[in-house]
Formats: structure tokens, C-alpha cells, sequence
């Protein structure tokens, strides 16, 4: 990877681009994800459809981040596929082997978990037992380990191989083979760019926090409806405080006179108008962050995987 190819994948209209592919993908995993959320409220909270269909809802809100970079990869090898609609198009006739790939990652870690809870039981073996189970904390965690770190190269590798259109018959040996020889570069690389576009990231979140705050002080009439799940992204600063001091004062007793009992649905349907609003610019700044960490992910891995496959 070098100052060339970064120059040519974050051009503006190349950047823009992928922007755009990885917020309508983020856009999708958000859709499922609140989807898998209504439903699990069906059976209720607490019971175990519940939480499988919240599992489920996580697992296509993280996936669809993946796809994201499945798409930003494909246009960075693809350089005919100019627009965001062909390279969606693309990579959503691939995204039920992408899903299919990364869930059955996730299920090997729960199947291996599963295994090890045979050598386990052991420990009902008095006195004896418990020690046996003591000493196989070193193998267990070592093959947990080596597990963990697989299942990771599999969602940093997988992608871009699906994405490049590698048959589905052959894409479990270009694993190995690219594993076997580069495993560990693609996990520095992955390594440093998590650290470089987290660095990155952090202005970006201290000055959205910032604005938040300043946002929710100059509107006062409406302050009461933002939700209290926004006081962990809003940040005061001494603006805020002018503005609070400037800003008349809201009459609770007068609100209340005025808009009857009907203010508590009131105040909630504007919760959720603002929870939209800040939903669709919190995901534009994500996928802003994600296009960036997708391009410098997949040059990273186009640079691996030269003289081993092609």
C-alpha cells in the first residue's frame, strides 16, 4: 500500500461513491435490525425467541457493515463499475454467501464451545476432576484463541473473496493458502488501520458530540423531548451553558394547560422524530468512517493477497 493508491481509492468521486454504497448498506442492516427487534417484542421480552431474534438483528446490523466493505472492495478491482447502483447490484446478488459465510463463523465458535464441554466433564470426577479441568485451561484457551482470531480472518478476508466473484468451490482453499502464508500481516494491517481510523474518528465524534449539545440547548422548547439515551452523545460546553441561561424558560404548568393530557404523547412522538433525525446523521458519519476504513482495508488486502492468488 502506497501513497498512489491511497491517492487514487479516496479521490472525491471515487470517495463519494463508495459513501453512498456503504450507507445504503448500513441503511439495510438498520432495517433488519429494527425489524428483528419489533418481532422479538412479539414473544416477549426475556424469553429465549427473544433473544435469538435480537442475536439475529446484532448479527445483520454487523454484517451489513461487511457487505459495505464487500461492495467498496469490488469497485476498487472493478474500475468499470463507476456508479453506486451497478457495484450495489453486484454485491447484493453475493450477500446470501457473504451472510452464509459469517454466520457459519460465529456457529464453528459455538460448535467448538460445545465440544469442549465433553473433556469438561471431568470434573465429576472427585477430588481428581477439578485438577484435570485446571490443566486443560492452557489447550483450551489456545484453541479458542486460534479459533477467535480464525473467525476474524474469515470476516476480513471472506468479503473481498466473494466480492471478486471467487467460486464458492475454491474460496476454502484461497483461504488457506492466503492464511496459511499472510495470517498474521492481515492481522497487523487490520490492526493499524483500526488504530488509524479510530484517531481519525475522534474529533469527528468530539465535534458531533459538541454540536449535539449546542443543537439541544438552542432548541429549549423541545429540549424535554430528546430522549435520555442522547445524554451519553451530547457533550455541555461553556455555549451551552450561555445558551441555556439566554433561552427562555420552558412553563411546565402552562404546557400542560395548554396541551392537556395529550403532551405525553406528544413529547414521545417527538422523541421519536428526533431519534430518526439523529439516527439517519449518526449513519451518515458512520458509513463517512466506514467507506474510509473499507478502502484502506481492501488496498490492505489486494497488497496480501499479490503472488499468492489470483
Amino acid at each position: 500500500m502506497n501513497f498512489e493508491d491511497l491517492k487514487s481509492a479516496l479521490t472525491r468521486e471515487k470517495f463519494t461513491r463508495d459513501f453512498l454504497v456503504s450507507l445504503v448498506s448500513l441503511v439495510c442492516g438498520i432495517i433488519l435490525f429494527v425489524g428483528f427487534m419489533f418481532l422479538g417484542k412479539i414473544p416477549g421480552k426475556g424469553t429465549d425467541i427473544f433473544f435469538l431474534l435480537q442475536n439475529l438483528g446484532y448479527f445483520f446490523l454487523l454484517s451489513s457493515f461487511f457487505i459495505g466493505y464487500a461492495a467498496v472492495h469490488r469497485g476498487n478491482v472493478f474500475r468499470d463499475e463507476k456508479t453506486v447502483k451497478p457495484l450495489v447490484m453486484q454485491t447484493l446478488k453475493k450477500t446470501h454467501i457473504i451472510l452464509g459465510i459469517l454466520l457459519g463463523s460465529l456457529l464453528a465458535v459455538f460448535i467448538v464451545a460445545l465440544v469442549e464441554l465433553i473433556p469438561v466433564l471431568l470434573g465429576y470426577i472427585p477430588f481428581a476432576g477439578p485438577v484435570i479441568v485446571a490443566l486443560l485451561s492452557v489447550p483450551l484457551f489456545i484453541i479458542n484463541f486460534t479459533v477467535i482470531l480464525t473467525v476474524a480472518l474469515v470476516w476480513i478476508v471472506a468479503p473481498p473473496m466473494v466480492a471478486e466473484g471467487t467460486p464458492l468451490k475454491k474460496l476454502p482453499l484461497d483461504f488457506y493458502a492466503l492464511v496459511r502464508r499472510r495470517g498474521l500481516i492481515i492481522l497487523a494491517y487490520t490492526a493499524i488501520i483500526i488504530v488509524v481510523t479510530g484517531i481519525l474518528f475522534m474529533p469527528l465524534l468530539m465535534a458531533v458530540r459538541y454540536s449535539a449539545g449546542i443543537t439541544r440547548a438552542v432548541e429549549w422548547n423541545i429540549a424535554p423531548a430528546y430522549p435520555q439515551i442522547f445524554k451519553s452523545i451530547m457533550r455541555p460546553s461553556y455555549i451551552t451553558d450561555i445558551i441555556t441561561k439566554i433561552a427562555p424558560r420552558t412553563d411546565p404548568i402552562a404546557v400542560l394547560q395548554e396541551y392537556g393530557s395529550n403532551i405525553f404523547n406528544y413529547i414521545e412522538m417527538l422523541g421519536n422524530l428526533l431519534k430518526l433525525l439523529y439516527g439517519i446523521m449518526m449513519a451518515a458519519i458512520v458509513s463517512f468512517m466506514g467507506a474510509l476504513f473499507s478502502n484502506l482495508l481492501s488496498l490492505a488486502y489486494l497488497r496480501v493477497k499479490k503472488d499468492i492468488l489470483k
